[in-house]
Order: C-alpha cells, then structure tokens, then sequence
C-alpha cells in the first residue's frame, strides 16, 4: 500500500473484523490499537485510549486512522493491523461524562452494527458492503 486512501480502505475492514468479533463475544474494547510494518519490515505500532469501551465498528476505524495518520512515514507498507484491548463484559457499568452527547448516537449505532452483523451471518459476508469499499469501474 503506498496510498492513504487505500490504507484507510484496509483499515475499515480490520476495523469491520475486530468489532464483529466483539460483539459475537459481548465484550467491547476500551484501547484501540493500529500497527504498521513497512516494506522493509520494520514494525512500528501505537495505540490511544476511549473515552468509553466500545464494540462500534466506526469508532474503532476513526481511531485506527488518527493513530495510522501520526505512524505513518509516507514509506509503501506490508502489513496493517488494528486490535482493541483493555475488554470488559458488554453489560459493564461505563461511567459517562457529562458532556457526552453521544449516547442517543451509539444506541443508533449498535442497533446498526448488530443488523450488518446479522445480515453477513445469515447471507454471508459479502452480502452488504459500504460503499467506500465498492471498486470504482
């Protein structure tokens, strides 16, 4: 990969992965993780913290792209990675920040989450695409 579109592309089906894998296991992650290895296969890595734990596919692609922006040296790269730590239970207390306004979004969002996964479950996972993933004719 030598493009920044094309990593992000890479980056959102990682992302797609880890969240699925997530919630099929009712946990959600509280550290994202984004690790980069070069053509000349040197590795480097860096991840951030949540604000609140998280099984939502667009938060972790929006972090692993913040970290992916401040790894990224403009070298053509061989391997991308995302991965989430720090996991607790799904039902775990989380305490909320009064200036969080997110909450009536993450419902919406977790709703969301859960019909894709259930849709690629039930026809398989090329059966609904964003269309940022679609290949250009």
């Amino acid at each position: 990969i030598t493009e920044r579109a094309e990593a992000c592309k890479v980056l959102l089906m990682l992302s797609e992965s880890v969240g699925k894998r997530l919630r099929a296991a009712g946990s959600m992650g509280a550290c994202v993780c984004t690790e980069i290895k070069y053509a000349d296969f040197i590795s480097v890595s860096h991840q951030a913290h949540l604000d609140t734990p998280t099984a939502s596919d667009s938060m972790i692609y929006h972090s692993a792209c913040a970290l992916f922006d401040e790894l990224w040296n403009g070298s053509p790269i061989r391997l991308l990675g995302v991965r989430v730590t720090d996991l607790a239970e799904e039902g775990a207390p989380v305490q909320l920040s009064i200036f969080d306004y997110e909450a009536p979004k993450s419902e919406k969002q977790q709703k969301l989450d859960a019909a894709l996964d259930s849709i690629r479950t039930k026809y398989g996972k090329d059966a609904i695409k964003r269309g940022s993933l679609l290949d250009s004719p």
